[in-house]
């Protein structure tokens, strides 16, 4: 599942973090992908193939050709012997007889009479071995044959001869026993027969006697043996029942009694009394009758009431007409005066009546109130007997079910036995009964006949095991070995052998795959291997176009190149796109970012004594630390030394300022970054870029180093284009071919023609306009033009250099941001 590229917002990154997991592999195993994974495992197969060559080569020498002697033997007896067991019983049949007088041939007795026989004692075969039988038990072979009852006895051993005399003395020691074995005669099979019923008829009477004892002791089974418990049962779930009713009750009960005693039914009799009887009172009923003297009060305080607002109101219309000192409103002032009087002592009375009643009701409610509880308790303590005693009565009755239950099992034991007893007497009866008791005495069983159909001879013994054959043996199980291990080692390697499995590792795109190119030590130089290995500049060029689509330059002119781990190529993919972009006429610069352990200066032949550590100090003007290189639009700049806080510089504003003014000039800026899981210096990188392209190395690289690689760029909002594969073999992709034809077939020649015709019409790049004032404010390098094509096959003039980019002093404007904010003003 692709992770969610982190989107820009107002200057800040906005991330989401993923967790990568493997892509699971192709179900399909091709052909290809077999022969692969052998091919990467060929030593591993070489030397398990040699180490069991060199085991069999030493087991032949010890044993050589290995001969299988054998000699095929019949035996026939009557037929009633070969169904009638040791007890009398119905054997299975005739096979079983062929099988049980194979194990009498393997039988220890048997194998002790043959190592003692002469010719076997002195056998060479045994030679060194101290248990002669053991030996034989373990390689002699008894086999019955699938489609008849022939049985073959056969020796593996180097002596073919001795293996004979063997073979042949196991055969005679067997006939040899046949023959000594006692007649028996269908008499003496009766006897057996009549001895073995007797003894299993005294055993069906112990069992009947049993039987009928325990039935007089227990009568309720004589009456019904199948039913015995069910009544039990049934009781005991009925005293369950009951149990359950009174706990209900019981619960019931409390629950009123809990109600009975809260404070909010005190004065709700009428409520009390619903709890005990279930029914609910009529008002009218519930209330008292009134009090006459209390009637009498209230009747006087409402004609006092009624009289004073008369009063007010012809007062209220006597003012109209005359003043307050008129006699007229004097009178009614001296009657309300009066009126108010009586109105008081009315509701005097009527509060002391009151107050009386109150005081009666509260007393009588209290009685009612501790009856109606005391009745509540008594339900409580009558519903908790009645649990005791439906208890009571389902543990006893428990008791009464499980004794019933084992005497039913009990009896089934005993009528079992009765039942199977009877049984083996009639069976033996039965048995009797097929006897042809006329012929007893006139017809003797004959003989159990041993017939050889084939001894064992030298010229007719097989060889079993070559020499030519265990080698071959050993080769298939080295081979297997090996392809087990190499197996193995392929599901717990984790590198990145391919693109394929880059692709599986990580949701990006593959931006290019760069091949291993074999390089001189004098060839360290990227231009020089980029002239001289046409395969690793076509690549270059690839990877330079999938950018160009990956990361437009209106979108972003500052790319990021890191990797997991240290020595997976990103100078070497920096510096060699670069160069791909120098080449198509672009001004690029390429920033060694790597202030740990730089190695640009190393890929272009470059002093690194002034650099990016002394521009980002303060120590050097960005002029001074950018350096030139052979092509005219391709600029460097070295880290200068490694400072002590690495981290420190990289963070700080004046390093977003840098690259900032870097975009004002090229077109193109590449910086060269620490690895991602070795320090943090990465990742602070990744912020101030508008892109991040992430280098796997084939056969190094893992892929969880990768994978987590990945999701610690993305953790800060890196962008994240793309990745590129260095080191890659040719065989090793599936679609990605080297040098697409070049070179192949036409020798070192037409190879040295054809860089120098790349060499002349490679494009110049344009002058860079003048960069704005800032920080770093200086003269944009100047590009000299490229010189005219000629048709001469000679190397056209180098261009002229440059001019060295000459510094402007300029105060820095305040306008200028740094940080991942100063990416949209870089475009």
């Amino acid at each position: 599942m692709p992770a969610t590229e982190p989107q820009p917002s107002n200057g800040r990154v906005a991330f989401q973090q993923s967790s990568f997991v493997d892509v699971p592999q192709d179900d399909d195993l091709s052909l290809r992908d077999i022969l692969k994974t052998a091919w990467r495992g060929r030593w591993i197969i070489s030397f398990c193939v040699g180490a069991s060559l060199f085991v069999g080569y030493r087991q032949v020498q010890q044993t050589g050709d290995i001969w299988r002697a054998w000699s095929s033997i019949y035996v026939e007896g009557n037929a009633t012997q070969s169904v009638l067991g040791i007890d009398g019983m119905i054997a299975s049949g005739t096979r079983n007889f062929a099988n049980n007088q194979a194990a009498v041939l393997k039988s220890v007795e048997r194998l002790q009479s043959v190592v003692v026989r002469p010719e076997v004692a002195t056998s060479s075969i045994f030679e060194g071995r101290a248990n002669r039988v053991g030996y034989l038990r373990e390689n002699l072979s008894v086999k019955v044959g699938r489609d008849d009852d022939l049985i073959t006895v056969s020796l593996n051993a180097t002596d073919v001869d001795e293996a004979c005399v063997i073979v042949n003395a196991v055969v005679e020691e067997y006939r040899r026993f046949i023959g000594t074995r006692s007649e028996s005669t269908v008499k003496d099979m009766l006897d057996v027969l009549t001895e073995r019923r007797t003894a299993l008829e005294t055993e069906l009477t112990a069992a009947q006697t049993a039987r009928d004892e325990f039935l007089d002791e227990h009568s309720v089974l004589a009456l019904d043996p199948d039913g015995t418990g069910a009544y039990e049962i049934q009781q005991l779930n009925a005293f369950k029942t009951q149990l359950t009713e009174a706990k209900r009750e019981l619960a019931e009960a409390r629950s009123k009694l809990r109600l009975a005693r809260a404070e909010d039914l005190a004065d709700r009799p009428e409520a009390l009394l619903e709890l005990v009887s279930g029914i609910r009172l009529a008002p009218s009923a519930a209330a008292p009758a009134e009090d006459p003297a209390l009637a009498a009060a209230r009747a006087d305080l409402a004609s006092a009431e009624a009289e004073l607002q008369e009063n007010t109101r012809r007062r209220k219309a006597a003012l109209t007409t005359v003043t307050e000192e008129h006699p007229s409103v004097a009178a009614l002032d001296d009657a309300r005066a009066d009126i108010e009087a009586r109105r008081d002592a009315a509701a005097a009375t009527i509060e002391s009546l009151t107050d009386a009643a109150s005081e009666a009701d509260a007393s009588i409610r209290a009685q009612d109130l501790a009856a109606i509880q005391g009745l509540l308790s008594q339900m409580v303590t009558d519903a908790e007997t009645r649990v005791e005693d439906a208890q009571k009565n389902v543990d006893d009755q428990l008791v009464v079910a499980t004794r019933a239950g084992e005497l039913q099992a009990q009896f089934r034991r005993i009528e079992s036995s009765f039942q199977q007893a009877r049984d083996r007497v009639d069976e033996i009866s039965a048995s009797i009964r097929e006897l042809d008791l006329a012929e007893i005495g006139k017809e003797r069983l004959s003989e159990t006949s041993v017939t050889v159909l084939d001894p064992a001879r030298p010229d007719t013994a097989n060889l079993a095991n070559s020499a030519t054959r265990t080698l071959a043996q050993f080769f298939v199980l080295g081979l297997l070995a090996g392809g087990a291990l190499t197996w193995l080692r392929q599901m717990l390697d984790r590198r990145i052998r391919n693109d394929r499995d880059l692709n599986r590792s990580i949701p990006d795109s593959i931006l290019g795959v760069l091949p291993a190119a074999r390089l001189r030590a004098s060839e360290g130089n990227s231009l020089r291997a980029w002239e001289d290995h046409d395969s690793l500049a076509e690549s270059a060029r690839g990877l330079r176009t999938a950018l160009t689509f990956a990361l437009p330059p209106e979108e972003g002119a500052v790319l990021h190149v890191t990797s997991a781990d240290k020595g997976e190529g990103k100078s070497t993919i920096s510096s060699l796109l670069a160069i791909a972009i120098a080449k198509a006429g672009h001004s690029v610069i390429v920033v060694d970012a790597d202030l740990r352990s730089p190695a640009l200066d190393g890929h272009f032949d470059l002093p690194n004594e002034v650099g990016l550590a002394q521009a980002l100090a303060n120590e050097a003007t960005l002029s001074e630390a950018i350096q030139k290189t052979e092509l005219p639009t391709l600029d460097v700049m070295t880290t200068g030394g490694i400072p002590s806080a690495p981290a420190e510089m990289l963070i700080s504003p004046r390093f977003d300022a840098l690259l900032g003014k870097l975009t004002e000039t090229y077109e193109r800026v590449i910086v060269d970054s620490p690895p991602v899981l070795a320090v943090s210096d990465s990742r602070i990188i990744a912020t101030k870029c508008e892109g991040t392209l992430l280098v796997a190395r084939a056969d190094k690289t893992s892929r969880d180093a990768l994978a987590h690689a990945r999701e610690r760029l993305a953790s800060v909002g890196a962008r994240i284009v793309g990745c590129a594969l260095n080191a890659a073999t040719a065989k090793g992709g599936y679609g990605y071919g080297y040098g697409y034809g070049y070179g192949y077939g036409y020798g070192a020649e037409h190879k040295q023609a054809a860089r120098k015709a790349r060499a002349r019409t490679e494009p110049a790049a344009e002058p860079s306009p003048m960069p704005s004032a800032g920080p770093f404010t200086e003269v944009a390098p100047q590009a000299a033009p490229a010189p005219e094509p000629t048709p001469s096959p000679e190397p056209a003039p180098a261009a002229e250099p440059r001019r060295k980019p000459q510094r402007v002093e300029a105060k820095p404007k305040t306008a200028k941001a740094s940080g991942p904010g100063a990416k949209k003003r870089r475009r």
